[in-house]
């Protein structure tokens, strides 16, 4: 919009010698000015000694201040990544014999772009969340492209140390590497895998978590930037002190402290610590060779501890602690779980058949899979054994904020199989007393403000039953609930 100059020029021998002083330009985009020399040679495209200074500049319009010897490539990404904001005091040095340019040895000559940039934002690749009010530095040098951000922030999370480097313009195939660290709120890293080609990729193995607590990530990507989709990706992420809720079916993780290692098909952590109800567990995973991601914990309970944490009437029957261990597999957006323990050092005083010392064993597992499903549905499978004392098996189906259970059966001292509709509770035990296990599942009794269970279909075979405070023998009833009614 506006242009001043002054320049001389001469001409010897079929060459042109120009003389630049003080250029001067402003336009919408910038502001700056230019000084130098320029001489034409007769077997190339000449010499050049130049300085220019942009004093004001458009973040977004500094893709066009780039000579044309930057590729269109790279001109491309420029114009494509960094929207928004300011480049403050932006400085061209060109000098040398031009046949020799970019000077990657910086022996021959001078190709040097510098700016500052102030309050942009960083689209480094179509699909990643980009990096938002970043400040930092913008260099071309030789055959080298780098940014460099002193700092910004992604869903509000303050990131630091991020660089975008170009290591050799010239290259067929140009390399973008970029590299940054960010310290947050574990639940924004959870949005930011989700919102990234990374969840693709890993087959959305954090869909799902949730999170408290805070931690560092650490990022580096290696983008072709002719062929994006193959971009190489390697990151790390600490927990430090957080809770994690990795599965809704399984208690929350607390004082999790440990590293989260993913690339772009492949996640692992080795040794994180943690608690579940109080007690201590080391977590560790890994991408297997069929791409499923396994979760492999052990630890121990405490019945002491889960006090704390559990409100039920069912913990005040049982004491001490014992060992267990479980994996979640997650595959196809499936998780698999699976929890084992046998229940030695735990003394129950629950009536028989639940009965048992702290020396003595009684296997316990606890298995989730998936289960066949109409379009637009989740099901799974739930399969419960205590002993040969109690079996379980539950159909389930998820819907937004609830999970019903469809079909399913309960049994104890004997394994029926699952009703065509409804869940049963079958027993064929010596003994059983109704009142005790009513009052101690009864809704809002002590369980945690609970609604009850889903049991529709009743079961029982014993020699001595007792209930409503009377005493039965050699009972065989059959129940069945219909709307509100046994």
């Amino acid at each position: 919009e506006q242009l001043s100059a002054k320049l001389n020029w001469t001409m010897a021998d079929g060459r042109v010698d120009l003389q630049l002083q003080n250029l001067a330009f402003d336009n919408k985009d910038a502001a700056g000015s230019a000084s130098g020399r320029y001489r034409s040679s007769l077997d190339g495209p000449g010499e050049i000694d130049m300085s220019a200074r942009l004093t004001r500049a458009d973040g977004a319009a500094v893709w066009r201040y780039m000579p044309l010897a930057v590729n269109r490539d790279v001109r491309d990404w420029l114009r494509a990544s960094i929207t928004g904001g300011r480049a403050d005091d932006a400085r061209l040095r060109l000098k040398g014999d031009l046949k020799d340019f970019p000077f990657a040895d910086g022996k021959q000559g001078i190709f040097q772009v510098s700016a500052k940039i102030a309050g942009a934002d960083l689209r480094y690749a179509p699909g990643w969340p980009g990096i938002g009010n970043i400040d930092g530095d913008l260099l071309f040098e030789g055959r080298r492209m780098l940014i460099r951000a002193d700092k910004g922030s992604i869903y509000g999370v303050t990131v630091s140390g991020v660089s975008a480097e170009i290591p050799d313009l010239e290259a067929p195939e140009e390399i973008i590497n970029i590299a940054g660290r960010a310290a947050g709120p574990t639940a924004d890293f959870l949005r930011f895998i989700e919102a990234s080609p990374v969840s693709e990729k890993i087959d959305r193995f954090t869909e799902g978590m949730r999170a408290g607590g805070s931690g560092t990530l650490a990022l580096k990507l290696t983008m072709p930037l002719r062929q994006v989709a193959n971009t190489l990706i390697a990151g790390e992420y600490q927990f430090l002190r957080n809770e994690l809720t990795v599965d809704s079916d399984l208690p929350p993780l607390t004082e999790v402290n440990g590293r989260l290692h993913f690339t772009g098909g492949s996640v692992g952590m080795k040794d994180a610590r943690a608690q579940l109800l109080g007690s201590p567990l080391v977590i560790n995973a890994e991408t297997r060779g069929d791409g499923a991601v396994a979760i492999t914990a052990q630890g121990s309970l405490n019945v002491a501890n889960m006090r704390k944490s559990l409100d039920h009437r069912l913990l005040e029957h049982f004491s001490g602690s014992t060992a267990w261990r479980g994996t979640v597999l997650v595959k196809n957006r499936n998780a698999d779980v699976k929890l084992e323990s046998n229940l030695q050092g735990i003394a129950s005083s629950l009536p028989e058949p639940f009965n048992k010392t702290s020396t003595e064993t009684m296997p316990f597992k606890f298995e989730r899979s998936a289960a066949a499903a109409a379009a637009g549905t989740t099901r799974d499978q739930v399969r419960i054994s205590l002993g040969n004392e109690l079996s379980a098996h539950l159909l389930r189906r998820h819907e937004k904020e609830r999970t019903v259970v469809e079909r399913g059966v309960i049994g104890i001292g004997e394994a029926p199989p699952l009703p065509e509709k409804g869940v049963l509770l079958a027993a064929s035990v010596p003994a059983f007393n109704a009142d005790f296990w009513r009052g101690l599942f009864a809704p809002g009794a002590g369980n945690g403000g609970g609604s009850g269970h889903p049991v529709t279909l009743l079961s029982l075979k014993t020699a001595e039953l007792t209930a409503f405070d009377r005493h039965f023998h050699d009972v065989n009833l059959r129940a069945s609930l219909q709307d509100d009614t046994w």
